[in-house]
């Protein structure tokens, strides 16, 4: 979570480099490069796969030309990535204290939380140095302590040791002794590890040179203070969901339609879906739907003809409400949804009279409707999958033909499955 925060800062940041106010005057020539390192920097840690020991140069180098506490969130991201947690931390402690009042408070609150964070991953160690007695005078002891080809400066020789997890390389080396080494493994979070190193006399300790130890590597310039991911890419809140509905109905038919009493007829078709939205939380969104569908019962014999005449009857419905749409997280998803709205309904039928006469019949009304869907969900990158099942109760309004009514039902319930796609914007 707090990786993610601080890469919504640093795609702001990035965003604020990459493109300057078109009145802003030329850059010099140390923020072009400033500004071209720093492009540079975030593509390579944007790779596929990315590259962050290249990334971390180009931030290093940028900050070199111009330097900026928001570059420094980049370096010490570029670390956090290549698991070299203490430096990351040093690098953001010190992008606090060098932006002051300058960084935002948010930005602050950031980057502290990611220190507590990796402070957690963070390995301590105490290196305990003694020296054998040898023959005659032993020299007086004054250690130096490399740990991974690195001087510990010797105001620190007493304190516990940060390091990050790993194997690490411990040496002692002391005028008048031999070199002690030893290598030790840290695991994540491991705390107060002693590291026993024991320096043995030099065989001669009268007046040859000492020799020379071997050169100790200059520990590599800090440029310190984590952050998070950058990112170019904005969180993607919007979306639209296209996709059909396989759905069924049954209505209570009345005499107007030449029915017997009470006839059912089940109504079987399908619909279009449209949605669109905003995520207002990672569980939930909220947004709008609407549906047109076509239904058609089985033909049958028309019931008042004579002769075997079929009959056609048919609903087309419309559909438009606000849906709250609630689901887990993850790439595969349980998603549930409920709406409520306003639904058409138009019922139409093609009947044959006595006479074998075919005469058409139609009649509409506007009601209330109310919906359930529940299924699953298939993250696909910005796009998605749906297959969801729903049930759906809407009022048939005044559905009159000639002022009688052509269903002896008021409401009606149709049920289906949905086969949907949808996009992220």
């Amino acid at each position: 979570m707090i990786a993610r925060a601080l890469a919504i800062a640093i795609a702001l940041a990035a965003a604020a480099f990459a493109r300057p106010a078109l009145a802003a005057p030329p850059p010099d020539a140390a923020t072009a490069s400033m500004r071209a390192h720093f492009e540079a920097g975030v593509r390579f840690y944007d790779a596929k796969p990315p590259d962050y020991v290249r990334a971390l140069d180009e931030f290093r180098a940028a900050y070199r030309d111009k330097p900026s506490p928001i570059i420094k969130q980049n370096i010490a991201l570029c670390l956090r990535a290549l698991g070299r947690y203490v430096e990351a931390i040093d690098v953001l402690k010190e992008m606090i204290a060098e932006g002051g009042d300058a960084i935002k408070p948010r930005d602050r609150d950031l980057a502290t939380a990611a220190i507590d964070e990796m402070e957690q991953q963070v390995a301590t160690a105490k290196v305990a140095i003694t020296a054998r007695a040898g023959a005659g005078n032993a020299p007086e002891l004054h250690p130096a302590l490399i740990v991974d080809g690195v001087l510990v400066p010797s105001a620190k020789m007493g304190e516990p040791l940060r390091l990050d997890p790993g194997e690490h390389r411990f040496r002692v080396h002391a005028e008048g002794y031999g070199d002690a080494a030893t290598n030790a493994t840290f695991s994540r979070g491991q705390r107060d590890v002693v590291i026993a190193m024991e320096l043995v006399p030099n065989a001669v300790t009268v007046a040859p040179p000492p020799p020379t130890p071997p050169p100790i590597a200059e520990p590599p310039p800090r440029y310190d203070v984590v952050a998070p991911t950058p990112r170019k890419d904005r969180p993607r809140l919007y979306y639209g969901i296209a996709g059909l509905s396989l759905q069924s109905q049954t209505i209570r038919l009345t005499t107007v339609l030449d029915e017997k009493e009470n006839t059912k007829r089940t109504f079987t078709g399908a619909s279009a879906v449209l949605r669109v939205g905003r995520s207002v939380d990672k569980y939930w969104d909220l947004g709008a739907m609407t549906e047109l569908g076509v239904f058609g019962a089985e033909a049958y014999d028309s019931p008042a003809s004579a002769t075997p005449i079929p009959a056609k009857t048919g609903i087309v419905n419309w559909a438009l409400a606000p849906e709250l749409r609630v689901h887990s997280v993850g790439k595969l998803r349980v998603i549930a949804s409920v709406a409520v709205g306003l639904e058409f309904t138009a019922l139409g039928a093609q009947l044959a009279d006595a006479n074998g006469i075919i005469t058409t019949r139609s009649a509409s009304g506007l009601g209330l409707m109310g919906l359930v869907e529940a299924g699953g969900q298939l993250e696909l990158g910005r796009a998605f999958l749906e297959s969801v099942l729903f049930f759906d109760v809407h009022g048939l309004g005044a559905m009159n033909y000639r002022e009688r009514s052509v269903t002896a039902d008021t409401s009606a319930a149709r049920g289906g499955l949905r086969l949907l796609v949808g996009f992220r914007f």
